[in-house]
């Protein structure tokens, strides 16, 4: 199956750096690599209001190609390692570097945690960053992807209340045949109502958005037997794919991805997540302190 659109640009303030030389072990031979997380510093307008996020991104990039030769994106971490100056290196924003990425994905990062739970959320990828100029910056984190609707449903809070949000869940081919499977929200109304009408379970479409990863802080306020009520601050991270746009049907012809196909490789993707569960320890017993 041939590979879907996934391009995802970011363009702001280099936050941090977190990359490291390591190795791994490519066809029983020990390659080196460059793995890690950087973060970009992004404010961009969320539902009508600016909200400043901080970006993680995930890279790699091992030190050769498959072929022998030397891996350019090898090359462009290990600049950004050595060369490029971060928000939390020089203690300013000012002085810290402006980059720009133009080809990140959208990937599943789903697995079993040791105790069990299955983990799963979305992360962003990429292997060039580039630095530009302070007055070319032009903050964004945004998404265009193709993606096969696996189900739609109304977006219910803690307490089981919609919250006139849709989620949609849609399936990526990645390289390899691979399946991703990625949570999409849809916020605006005419786009929650457009997809509803429009969009059904197994359709190829197309999706444009925002990314969201940032955090909001709300007070609890707690009232007490006299004064002021005690307010405790609660900060919530925010992590969501808001699609804003989108195709207005099924793509249709070669643009459309056999429904056959995509269970074929939903099916692998099941047994690849079940390949990542561990049996879980027994807890040792604790005492029941007479009760």
């Amino acid at each position: 199956m041939r590979i879907s659109e996934n391009q995802v640009k970011i363009e702001g303030i280099l936050s941090e750096v977190g990359l490291e030389t390591a190795t791994f072990n490519r066809k029983g031979q020990t390659t080196e690599c460059i793995r890690g997380t950087i973060k970009i510093r992004v404010e961009q307008a969320i539902n009508g209001t600016m909200t400043t996020m901080e970006v993680p991104v995930s890279a790699f990039a091992s030190r050769y190609t498959n072929a022998g030769a030397e891996n350019p994106a090898y090359n462009s971490l290990k600049d950004v390692m050595e060369n490029y100056k971060s928000i939390a290196a020089c203690g300013n924003i000012d002085d810290a570097d402006r980059v720009r990425i133009t080809n990140g994905s959208l990937q599943e990062n789903v697995f079993y945690a040791k105790n069990g739970d299955l983990v799963n959320t979305s992360r962003i990828s990429a292997s060039f960053i580039n630095k530009i100029a302070k007055n070319e910056c032009k903050p964004e984190a945004t998404f265009t992807a193709t993606i096969v609707v696996g189900n739609k449903s109304d977006e219910l809070d803690r307490d089981g209340t919609p919250t006139n949000r849709l989620n949609v869940n849609g399936v990526i081919m990645q390289y390899g045949e691979r399946a991703d499977l990625i949570k999409f929200i849809v916020a605006k109304p005419e786009a929650k109502n457009h997809i509803e009408q429009y969009w059904n379970d197994g359709d190829t479409v197309r999706v444009q958005g925002k990314v969201n990863f940032s955090s909001k802080t709300e007070y609890i306020e707690e009232e007490v037997g006299f004064g002021e009520p005690i307010k405790t601050a609660k900060t919530t991270s925010v992590h969501e794919l808001l699609i804003e746009s989108g195709s207005a049907g099924c793509l249709e012809g070669d643009a459309a991805y056999d429904i056959k196909d995509i269970q074929s490789a939903l099916a692998a993707r099941k047994v690849r997540i079940e390949e990542t569960k561990k049996p879980v320890a027994n807890a040792p017993s604790k005492p029941d302190f007479g009760f």
